[in-house]
């Protein structure tokens, strides 16, 4: 289905249907979720005044470990911060840049 800023808020795939969600009236992504509600992708902007930047990604399953990937000012991961599932955390290198 779109809407009329020609945005998709559906996607079907081989995958699974996926939902979309946007920030206000424009086109950045705010989230991507999975529906039967096994994941969901969201994304976290900063203000207007500092152009919308992209500050982080947030992996987020139902179940298991979820993700926080931060953004630095120059548009790199500068973090990776990790929440334990019922497994326990998995090792990661940090980010090089």
């Amino acid at each position: 289905m779109l809407f009329t800023l020609s945005r998709s808020t559906t996607h079907a795939s081989t995958l699974g249907s996926f939902t979309n969600s946007y920030l206000n009236q424009t086109n950045l992504p705010l989230s991507l979720t999975l529906l039967g509600g096994t994941v969901k992708t969201t994304r976290v902007y900063d203000t207007l005044l500092n152009d919308r930047r992209l500050k982080n990604i947030n992996h987020i399953p139902t179940t298991g470990r979820s993700f926080t990937y931060g953004i630095s000012n120059d548009n790199r991961i500068n973090s990776v911060a990790e929440t334990a599932g019922a497994n326990g955390p998995i090792p990661m290198m940090p980010p090089t840049g």
